[in-house]
């Protein structure tokens, strides 16, 4: 070898070791200097705060190396750009979640799914291991029975409304590993079951066929690729089923259709599980907009209700039926659409339980309940004079609970 070539060997190492320190010195440079720009963080958390060193003992020292530890990894320099790096060579090469845990499940196509254990029943229910026990499923009964009752009594139309979880509609862009797994009775299945027969004062909307069915003649997706929930097309293919009900008895409410409407989509960045992935940034989306032919005639607002949000909206001058809407994330989806048929609207989309106290108060002509597919064991009631020793066993919908 060389002298020549022997230098250029030991320039090329030399180099090579300070670039490596470099590398492994910037984080940390990073970290306490900030020199460069770095991604916001994406997480739906907290993230640790830099505690303080304070004289004490030596378990409070100790406390503070915790603490800091917990800081650093949530901290430490270019760590978000790390962490959508990862994620971007495991979803665009490998295919598969860059999360430890399922939580996000990668289909076909750039479509992702929700899969969070402790958030309702998603995959789990799809194969068919998460049904309701004899006893369960009788307690539903029960309650079933007695909510319908209690809408007859005050002469209020009751609509129960099941929102597909975004698999059950869009099954064919599951990974290959999970649609070969599924299994049936769903929970769906069994409250269709449970519920039996619709009557006057009470039906049953079952939106699972209904959106399967569209999504076939419309060159519009119903649900986003990279979110939990049905854009603002699903939501109304939905209300127009809703309505078909409410017409029955108020033949004389306006029913909007789509030819109300002008339909377009754009691309917007992904949304919630695309952020659950760190890929906000890197992965994009549909949004369907539906924009009015004719002004909107409808006031909404946002105003505390007793614990919780709600929406109200008025049609000043319409004597039209009134409605209260109890639900879950889905709901207000179907607010724009609702709010156009009613004289005046109470939506309340948290917490999921149908409170008596609000219908009472309200005294509604129609009451809805929206209900995801993945909380179909998740519905809350509260009865009527629920004295408050015995309020948490009269709000459960399944008991015990799944």
């Amino acid at each position: 070898m060389t002298d020549k070539s022997t230098k250029t060997q030991r320039i090329f190492s030399l180099a090579t070791v300070c670039l490596l320190i470099i590398l492994l010195g910037l984080p940390f440079f990073q970290t306490s200097l900030r020199m460069f720009p770095d991604l916001k963080s994406e997480e739906n958390r907290v993230l640790a705060p830099r505690p303080a060193l304070k004289p004490g003992t030596p378990s409070t020292f100790w406390k503070y190396i915790q603490d800091y530890q917990n800081y650093f990894n949530d901290n430490f320099g270019f760590r978000n750009r790390l962490i959508q790096i990862n994620s971007f060579i495991n979803l665009k090469i490998f295919g598969v979640s860059p999360t430890p845990l399922p939580d996000v499940v990668v289909g076909r196509d750039g479509w992702l799914f929700y899969n969070v254990a402790h958030d309702g029943s998603s995959l789990e229910d799809y194969y068919g291991l998460a049904g309701f026990t004899s006893h369960q499923l009788s307690a539903i009964k029960e309650n079933m029975a007695r909510l319908r009752r209690e809408a007859a009594s005050r002469n209020i139309l009751l609509i129960l409304v099941i929102a597909p979880s975004k698999h059950t509609v869009y099954e064919e862009y599951l990974p290959t590993r999970v649609s070969m797994m599924k299994g049936a009775p769903s929970r769906v299945d069994q409250l269709c079951s449970a519920w039996g027969r619709d009557d006057t004062h009470a039906c049953f909307i079952d939106a699972r066929t209904l959106l399967t069915t569209e999504k076939k003649e419309l060159s519009y997706p119903l649900y986003y690729k990279t979110d939990t929930h049905w854009n603002n097309l699903g939501a109304f293919l939905v209300y127009r089923e809703i309505m078909k009900e409410v017409k029955i008895r108020y033949p004389e409410v306006k029913a909007l259709t789509l030819a109300d409407f002008n339909l377009s989509s754009t691309r917007v960045p992904g949304r919630d599980l695309a952020g659950m992935v760190n890929m906000t940034g890197l992965m994009s989306d549909t949004e369907v907009t539906l924009k009015p032919l004719r002004p909107t005639v409808a006031r909404q607002s946002n105003a505390p209700y007793a614990f919780r949000t709600a929406i109200r909206s008025e049609m000043t001058g319409s004597m039209g039926p009134y409605v209260v809407a109890f639900g879950d994330s889905f709901l207000p989806y179907l607010v724009p659409y609702l709010s156009e048929s009613f004289s005046r609207g109470l939506y309340l989309a948290a917490p999921l339980t149908v409170d008596f106290s609000v219908i009472d108060k309200e005294k509604p002509d129609v009451v809805i309940v929206e209900l995801a597919e993945r909380y179909a064991g998740s519905l809350k009631i509260a009865w009527p004079h629920t004295s408050p020793q015995n309020q948490d066993q009269a709000q459960r919908w399944v008991f015990p609970s799944p």
